[in-house]
């Protein structure tokens, strides 16, 4: 393995004094596709999201019971992986970029497609980031108050530090 060294120029040296060496440096580039691997993380992690923090605690408070509540659970990773198939069906047939804006415009034209972008700009995608803000400020002040539900103030305020976080990331 190869190692580049710079060596420091001498102070009675100048710049453009210092020698030039003759091999270039390898650059790095990003890879420009999905594999199997990173296509398999990303689909897992859209399927699973944030919901498996959520909702257990309500699924067992409704049901009562942990051996219906696997099969609840079980029954819903069926239905997510048919819904995964589906998505990656559809990206096999339709290989424009886009999310589901290309799908809804093969199907049904350029005004429902449209107003699902736009629904899912403004209402759809906000409301799940702050449900997932929500969710990590609950289950992070959760051990500060042991026996009982956290202030709701202090559940906001670290909402909105979460996602003052998340928008100040590049």
């Amino acid at each position: 393995m190869e190692s580049v060294r710079h060596r420091e120029p001498r102070s009675d040296q100048a710049l453009d004094e210092l020698p030039v060496t003759s091999k270039k440096l390898k650059s790095t580039n990003l890879q420009k596709e999905v594999g199997l691997f990173s296509g398999i993380c990303v689909i897992v992690g859209t399927v699973i999201g944030s919901g498996i923090f959520i909702s257990p605690k309500t699924v067992l408070a409704n049901v009562g019971a942990i051996g219906p509540c696997l099969i609840i659970w079980a029954a819903s990773g069926v239905l997510a992986t048919l819904g995964a198939l589906c998505f990656a069906e559809l990206g096999t047939m339709i290989t424009k970029s886009g999310a589901e804006y290309p799908y809804l415009m093969e199907a049904f034209g350029p005004i429902p497609a449209y107003l699902f972008s736009w629904s899912s700009l403004i209402v759809i995608k906000p409301s799940a980031f702050a449900i997932i803000c929500l969710s990590f400020a609950e289950y992070v002040s959760a051990p500060f108050y042991p026996g009982c539900d956290p202030p709701i103030a202090v559940i906001k305020c670290l909402a909105t530090a979460a996602i003052g976080e998340c928008l100040a990331l590049r």
